[in-house]
């Protein structure tokens, strides 16, 4: 209840982010599922846009402690979106190397650039 309470002064409702995160897992596996059946265009808009979406649902984020929300599904969708992340690089590689965009970054390279904003908050839970 004390919980509840600080949620409600503070204008979270923990319920709300966590079925936010899952609804973002669920996207992003979903996303995986159909990029098969899509032509490399429709592929890489897709991982483009849906991309943006999970990033920006993550860095708006509030990063609530543990005791008031549960860590681990934001946890698990920011796995999901460094993979999904990697998937989309793969779908465009060819596209920028065909324009003149040879280097293609490497995790550490998304790690060192997005990854301390997905990750703030995190590294104390898993502590």
């Amino acid at each position: 209840e004390a919980v509840a309470h600080v949620c409600a002064r503070l204008g979270w409702d923990a319920d709300a982010l966590d079925r936010g995160y899952r609804a973002r897992l669920v996207e992003l596996e979903k996303s995986r599922e159909r990029l098969d059946e899509l032509t490399t265009d429709a592929a890489m808009a897709e991982t483009f846009v849906i991309g943006a979406s999970v990033v920006r649902h993550l860095i708006l984020d509030p990063l609530l402690p543990a005791p008031i929300l549960d860590p681990a599904p934001r946890r698990a969708l920011v796995e999901a979106t460094r993979e999904y992340d990697e998937l989309g690089r793969s779908l465009w590689a060819p596209f920028l190397e065909g324009h003149g965009v040879l280097r293609r970054a490497s995790s550490q390279s998304w790690r060192a650039t997005h990854g301390a904003l997905l990750d703030t908050g995190i590294q104390g839970a898993e502590a």
